[in-house]
């Protein structure tokens, strides 16, 4: 696992536009299932299982890289000790706006797992790229998630269903550009 600044991931993954939302029609290129989904209802213990799944919709990968950002109209009063903490376990002691930026190889998933969890206990914007550019995610602050894949999106909407039906609700789901 790495962590690298903005000037440090550009120059490796030169083709990654982190400006971009992944529905937005200049971030979704040939990916064409999308889905856009609203977690905030959904209870704290279905997060580990639809982050699971939306990482697992991005396709296979030799490696991820994931960037988040404390904004300055984003919740700054989370946890910030507790990724500062696990950030530190990887020997890196930089602050998150220094190096935003998360490479994870595929045999770091949970690792990477455990990051986005953090930062969506954090309200953090999060977003998903990986090497082969199957799909894209992309975790609001404000709690709803984009994703774009080359796959069938199934499995992350059923996880979001599941969600809904243990909250007593029906998905907040749309797919598309709406």
């Amino acid at each position: 696992m790495l962590f690298w600044t903005a000037e440090e991931a550009k120059r490796w993954v030169p083709a990654i536009d982190f400006d971009c939302q992944p529905l937005e029609h200049a971030g979704s290129g040939p990916r064409p299932f999308h889905l856009r989904a609203d977690f905030r209802s959904l209870p704290s213990t279905r997060m580990p299982a639809i982050l699971t799944r939306a990482v697992d919709a991005l396709g296979p990968c030799g490696w991820w890289l994931v960037w988040m950002d404390v904004g300055p109209g984003q919740w700054s009063g989370g946890n910030t000790h507790l990724y500062y903490r696990l950030r530190q376990s990887y020997e890196d002691y930089r602050l998150l706006h220094e190096a935003p930026y998360h490479l994870f190889y595929s045999h770091e998933w949970p690792d990477m797992l455990t990051f986005i969890q953090v930062g969506v206990l954090n309200l953090w914007d999060i977003q998903v790229v990986t090497d082969l550019d199957h799909g894209r995610l992309f975790i609001s602050h404000a709690e709803w998630l984009n994703a774009t894949s080359t796959s069938d999106l199934s499995p992350l909407r059923e996880a979001l269903q599941m969600g809904a039906d243990a909250a007593g609700r029906g998905p907040a789901t749309s797919a598309g550009f709406g």
